[in-house]
């Protein structure tokens, strides 16, 4: 996978106080490798990494991947090195104009950091400056690393409920870009023995129950939820719960 970069990206190391300064990619065709959200990978700074600057010493690996709904990505990196590696590491998120969007302000070789991103089309960089054996060498030193990611789905609002023969009615507001609802009722007000009920598709804004108690009331609350696809596994990730309605079955 090929992408154009023609934009000037800050990842230059400052050895002595680990920040950056502006140093400028050349406009080329850089390799980009594929990476899956909430899927862990094996890496490792080796020789055969892309060079940034040669005087530096300061190389980069590319991955890129896709945010399909507005959320928090997670990045987790891990190392069983004992090498000091925290002022010779930046990592970066870009955007699809090879924007800088997001990098740690307390960057460390291994760490945990969260930020949240729109959808669109991003890459991981993490950027680096190659060490003498003295300093803790850096060629060669393997780690995992892992964006892992939640999407902030948005909460339905129901909009109302109307009262059936041992059932009800419930409507509710449409939410964009969401596999479906679930829906929640319940004799009690904590839910407990509650039914829920799954409605897909995100243009059902309403459904009927029925077979219930007759003159009974009901506590009925609703969410979104939707499937992701990573690799080959599926993950359903649900909003939180709406305010709660009540309804008296006929």
């Amino acid at each position: 996978m090929k992408k154009i970069i023609s934009y000037l990206l800050c990842a230059a190391i400052l050895l002595s106080c680990a920040c950056f300064t502006p140093l400028a990619f050349a406009e080329e065709n850089t390799e980009s490798d594929k990476i899956e959200l909430n899927t862990s990978y094996e890496a490792a700074f080796d020789k055969d990494d892309k060079l940034l600057d040669k005087k530096d010493k300061t190389y980069y690996d590319f991955y890129s991947f896709k945010v399909e709904y507005e959320g928090k990505v997670t990045l987790t990196v891990k190392s069983n090195s004992k090498g000091y590696f925290s002022k010779y590491v930046q990592y970066m998120i870009l955007d699809e104009n090879s924007d800088k969007v997001w990098s740690p302000d307390n960057t460390k070789f291994r760490g945990k950091w969260t930020v949240t991103l729109k959808k669109g089309s991003y890459s991981f960089v993490p950027v680096y400056t190659k060490t003498s054996a003295k300093e803790g060498k850096m060629l060669g030193e393997g780690y995992t690393f892992k964006l892992g990611y939640k999407p902030n789905l948005k909460v339905p609002k129901l909009a109302k409920l109307k009262a059936k023969k041992k059932g009800f009615k419930a409507e509710w507001k449409k939410v964009k870009s969401v596999t479906g609802y679930q829906l929640e009722y319940s004799t009690k007000k904590n839910f407990s023995k509650s039914e829920k009920l799954k409605i897909k598709g995100a243009k059902m804004l309403d459904t009927v129950i029925t077979e219930l108690k007759a003159k009974k009331k009901y506590y009925v609350r609703i969410r979104t939820y939707k499937t992701f696809k990573f690799g080959e596994k599926k993950k359903t990730y649900y909003s939180k719960w709406s305010k709660v309605k009540t309804v008296k079955t006929k």
